[in-house]
């Protein structure tokens, strides 16, 4: 079981009603990335926000008999956000989160 870490933020845009998804990616020492969490912005204030392990995640190679995780130490507590919202998707934002602390990201689209 991992210690958590909060992030997040708001996402605005020009319109009254907030359609925006936010995912939360994570980019393994292998190269794979994993979509950790995803889902929509709060459609009125544009909110988010994920608890997020702080350890590192535990990885396998595929084998057809026995799986041997091993943890991916490199990669603890490291994370991208990046926001979609009317075809249109920002930058992943990269964040390094600890311990019961809370990173802020916020998204703006036009």
């Amino acid at each position: 079981v991992s210690a958590v870490a909060t992030t997040a933020g708001t996402v605005a845009t020009s319109a009254s009603l907030i359609d925006a998804t936010v995912d939360v990616l994570q980019t393994l020492s292998g190269g794979t990335t994993i979509d950790v969490a995803s889902g929509p912005a709060d459609a009125t204030t544009g909110a988010y926000a994920y608890a997020l392990a702080t350890a590192a995640p535990m990885v396998a190679a595929y084998s057809p008999s026995t799986l041997s995780f091993s943890a991916d130490s490199a990669v603890a507590g490291q994370y991208k956000l990046t926001a979609s919202s009317a075809g249109v998707t920002k930058t992943p934002v990269p964040v390094t989160i600890t311990s019961g602390g809370t990173v802020t990201t916020n998204f703006t689209f036009p």
